[in-house]
């Protein structure tokens, strides 16, 4: 029988200055006591050794991982510890996997390997810990050990998928030149962190297992997770020039994958550069490549940013014709296209025909199936779609409620209408402004005008509640319902409150909505929502949301291009600046956020600046001023 070779790190015989050995099981870290029960028993003979170890390689389930790495017991040797820290990994269990590694480096096993390093890097990207990641890099070089080209695309990925896209790029950077890398170090934090932290589409594939300085350089997948980190983070622009860096012949010329355009494609979609994500699609298919599922949907979605309905709907089939599924996104995003169109025959068609399919409808699809429904005054086919929204296990909600309300209030079904009112009440929902506006007019319509007088006390009582309702639409990104719901109270003359007009205006301004913001801004001066001015001349802006604050200077710019002789925003006293006050102390996050509104949508091209001498203090030079409106009046702009 095979005993473990008594020389190696991973033996059995290892042990503390208190006479106890240290086991470095396969596992996740154990009790003492746990530790040594599992240790007795005998010995694996090396044949029965080696088909445990095969069977962890082709192990796709964690329970059996898990049975084969308790019956392997102490690990031998770092090609084994590679083995047991990919199996975690792979069946999703890659916390197992750092823990191992942690528990190892923890003992003093300094001769850890390149590969088990490079094991640990890819858990990292799986449990989305890019600082540990990046950390193991860091340490790989201080241990003398040279980390290859796919430990740098495992990092990459695992910042991609933490969000962090700076620090992807920073890592590009270290790969397009390998000495600065070699150079780097980490703070002591930083190798802490390392301590514990992925072979996913972008560390995999077919990468060669060279050190990053022996490599020419990035490779198609090095770049595919920096794209795609860009593009998770709203940096489309980042992700259009790494894309075009790839194709170009002085940095080397990749050749871009279906998934480097893919990651570009869904940048530009969800940064609301639908015109650029459709043109980029057509680069996919010109040169030569077939679009995948993904590519499908995102260039379906940015149909939807410009009511391209019927390009949406060539889209899907020429999905269908290249042999592809339609998955329930890629029918939801044709949906939204045509809802967005006021397509509402072609909304319902596309629902039905997900019905007809095994793909399950979502709160997204229901939503759009019965807007249509609403729009066309189908109130019993509204009926049956909410009966089947709880039918299939989703909780309808207030969104759909009110669109069945609507469809029946259309309809002239007035008691149909009240009866889904007292039925959303009853289910624990509590209705809104739109809730109460469709009910009235329902029974407007139905003569029941107690009922009406009734609900419409009730809608002003709750009237101090708009601003709550409106304020959570801010949170939740959802501008177009704010906007809807400040319409509904004015319609039945209730007056928003300081409270409604900040969060709808703050809801337009995250959005990119900047006219509907300024719009709103105008609209609130009655409320004392106005950005008040100084005697001086200076804009004072600090009893406004970060978000408000912005509009309200994108406004008086836009004053100052329609009105170039108003002088309101210039402070005399200052030669004709255009000055700004944003507090200070806990409020930095207003004259930060003014300063990158500057930095990202005026670059080059109008100076902000704050005052050294007084923190909070904004201004716009009368020079660089007077140099945007002399652009703006010869059209330049």
């Amino acid at each position: 029988r095979a005993r473990p070779v008594a020389t190696s790190v991973f033996s059995t015989t290892q042990r503390s200055s208190t006479g106890r050995q240290h086991r470095p099981r396969g596992g996740p870290p154990q009790s003492r006591h746990d530790e040594e029960e599992n240790h007795r028993g005998p010995l694996l003979t090396t044949y029965e050794r080696r088909g445990l170890l095969r069977r962890l390689r082709e192990s796709r389930d964690a329970e059996d991982v898990a049975e084969i790495v308790g019956q392997l017991g102490d690990l031998e040797t770092s090609r084994e510890v590679v083995l047991v820290m990919s199996a975690w990994t792979r069946v999703k269990r890659a916390r197992a996997a750092l823990e191992l590694f942690t528990a190892l480096r923890a003992r003093g096993e300094h001769d850890l390997n390149e590969r088990c390093y490079g094991a640990a890097i890819t858990a990292c990207e799986k449990n989305k810990r890019s600082n540990q990641a990046v950390a193991l890099l860091r340490e790989m070089s201080a241990r003398g050990l040279e980390p290859t080209l796919v430990n740098y695309n495992a990092a990459i990925s695992a910042c991609e998928k933490a969000g962090d896209w700076e620090k992807a790029l920073e890592l590009l950077d270290e790969v397009r030149s390998p000495s600065s890398s070699s150079s780097s170090s980490s703070s002591s934090d930083d190798a802490d962190a390392a301590a514990a932290s992925s072979s996913s589409s972008s560390s995999g594939g077919g990468t060669e297992e060279r050190s990053v300085e022996s490599a020419a350089g990035p490779d198609v997948i090095t770049y595919n997770a920096a794209i795609s980190a860009c593009g998770k983070a709203g940096q489309w622009e980042r992700a259009l020039e790494l894309l075009e860096e790839m194709r170009s012949p002085e940095k080397g010329r990749l050749d871009p994958d279906v998934i480097s355009y893919s990651a570009a494609i869904s940048a530009c979609q969800k940064a609301g550069q639908g015109a650029r994500a459709l043109a980029l699609f057509d680069d996919l298919r010109s040169s030569g490549l077939e679009p995948d599922v993904i590519s499908y949907n995102a260039a379906i979605f940015a149909c939807e940013q410009g009511a391209h309905w019927e390009r949406a709907l060539t889209l899907l089939g020429d999905l269908r014709a290249s042999g592809l599924d339609p998955t329930v996104a890629t029918i939801d995003a044709a949906i939204s296209a045509c809802e967005h169109a006021g397509r509402w025959d072609e909304v319902l068609a596309l629902f039905d025909e997900l019905r007809a399919s095994r793909l399950e409808a979502t709160q997204i699809t229901y939503r759009a199936a019965l807007a249509a429904c609403e729009k066309g005054g189908l109130w019993a086919r509204a009926l049956a779609i909410l009966e089947e929204v709880r039918f299939s296990g989703l909780e309808p909600d207030l969104v759909l409620y009110n669109a069945a309300i609507a469809a029946c209030e259309n309809a002239g079904e007035s008691a149909k209408a009240l009866s889904l009112l007292d039925e959303l009440r009853a289910r624990g929902l509590e209705p809104d402004a739109i809730t109460y506006n469709v009910a009235i007019s329902a029974c407007e319509k139905g003569g029941q005008w107690e009922r009406a007088l009734e609900l419409l006390d009730q809608l002003r009582s709750r009237g101090a509640r708009a601003g709550r309702q409106i304020s959570a639409c801010e949170k939740g990104g959802q501008w177009e319902r704010a906007l809807e719901l400040l319409d509904q109270l004015r319609s039945r003359g209730l007056e928003p409150g300081v409270i409604a007009y900040s969060a709808a205006i703050s809801a337009c301004e995250l959005a990119g909505e900047h006219g509907h913001a300024e719009r709103l801004l105008v609209a609130a001066i009655s409320s004392a929502l106005r950005p008040s001015l100084r005697e001086s001349g200076v804009l004072d802006l600090h009893d406004l949301s970060a978000p408000v604050a912005r509009t309200a200077v994108r406004l008086a710019l836009g004053d100052m291009v329609r009105r170039p002789d108003d002088r309101r925003f210039h402070d005399v006293e200052n030669g004709g600046d255009f000055a700004m006050y944003t507090g200070r102390g806990g409020h930095t996050d207003r004259c930060g956020a003014i300063l990158a509104m500057f930095r990202d949508e005026f670059a080059g091209r109008v100076e902000c600046r704050e005052d050294d001498w007084n923190p909070g203090h904004l201004v716009v030079p009368a020079a660089s001023l007077r140099g945007w409106l002399r652009r703006h009046s010869s059209g330049e702009e």
